[in-house]
């Protein structure tokens, strides 16, 4: 349901359409594996995967490559190699799905003053406003952190086991309470 969240956030709360859009996505993990597959599934044109263990990353980029076929173009960057010039210049749509961010102190894993203009930044992190989305806001860059994310993820996984629509705001409302995220959209 992670996957399915994402995207639910993605396009309603950040107004993002990611089909025939670009992606580079930092980590290899659950939430990484579903986001790449769940944009897959609407039509997405590129995703770069990196993460700091690169072994991490070549089985993601193999089980999507061997799951996806053609439907889109993937690359790997070496994770010493993320903020090298060139790389961020086509991206629409970035993607921190590690939970670098999550804790005071953690830094950003890629220079934001390499974003393009226009590209659309979402931080998988939902406990805080991370220092990624604090350098997005800087930047007047659309953002998201990850408090949507969770919370359509936990709908969709609400309805699936009662049958019922989960109450979505208050969902949001009570998480947004926990967290004391008032400052953080998304």
């Amino acid at each position: 349901t992670d996957g399915e969240g994402f995207l639910e956030s993605l396009r309603r709360e950040g107004e993002f359409d990611p089909q025939g859009k670009r992606a580079f996505v930092i980590g290899a993990g659950g939430a990484a594996c579903a986001i790449s597959f769940a944009l897959v599934k609407t039509g997405i044109k590129s995703i770069i995967l990196t993460n700091r263990t690169r072994e991490k990353a070549k089985i993601l980029l193999e089980r999507l490559k061997k799951n996806v076929k053609d439907q889109c173009k993937f690359s790997l960057v070496d994770f010493s190699q993320r903020n090298s010039p060139g790389i961020m210049d086509k991206v629409d749509l970035f993607i921190n799905a590690t939970s670098v961010g999550m804790h005071a102190g953690d830094s950003v894993l890629i220079n934001p003053d390499l974003f393009p203009s226009n590209i659309f930044v979402y931080d998988v992190v939902y406990n805080r406003k991370t220092e990624l989305l604090k350098e997005a806001e800087k930047r007047n860059l659309p953002s998201l952190g990850g408090v949507g994310m969770l919370v359509y993820q936990g709908a969709l996984s609400f309805k699936i086991w009662t049958s019922r629509k989960a109450p979505i705001d208050e969902m949001r409302n009570i998480l947004r309470a926990e967290f004391n995220e008032h400052k953080v959209k998304g």
